[in-house]
């Protein structure tokens, strides 16, 4: 039961930290009314295909913006992998490396989510 609260309370300080670091470095991108979801926020498809495509232009700031979004909601070791490739690619080095940490927590197989956010980066 400790181990659980452990990795509850760090999850959410981590989370905490990684949204607090991206609200006040850049306000979010335009999107349009047809990319939202019911609750009005983009969907976790357009996250990650908004991350994908931010990356594949060279913009990690909304590429991180897109990633962070994405595992705030839906923690994943793909998730996290994409966004601390992101980080990296931005030189937040410290960051990127605490997002790998968390993709380690997630993962069952490391080797397959970095083939699977390979994958997603080259498409």
């Amino acid at each position: 039961m400790l181990v659980v609260e452990f990795r509850t309370t760090a999850y959410a300080a981590f989370r905490n930290r990684i949204m607090t670091a991206f609200e006040f470095d850049h306000r979010p991108p335009p999107v349009s009314q047809k990319q939202h979801g019911r609750r009005g926020g983009p969907t976790l498809c357009k996250k990650r295909e908004g991350g994908l495509i931010a990356q594949k232009t060279g913009d990690w700031n909304h590429a991180i913006y897109y990633f962070a979004r994405l595992v705030a909601v839906e923690p994943s070791d793909v998730g996290y992998l994409l966004l601390s490739h992101a980080l990296y690619q931005g030189k937040r080095n410290q960051e990127a490396e605490l997002s790998y940490q968390q993709a380690l927590r997630f993962s069952t197989d490391i080797n397959q989510a970095q083939q699977r956010a390979s994958q997603l980066m080259a498409e």
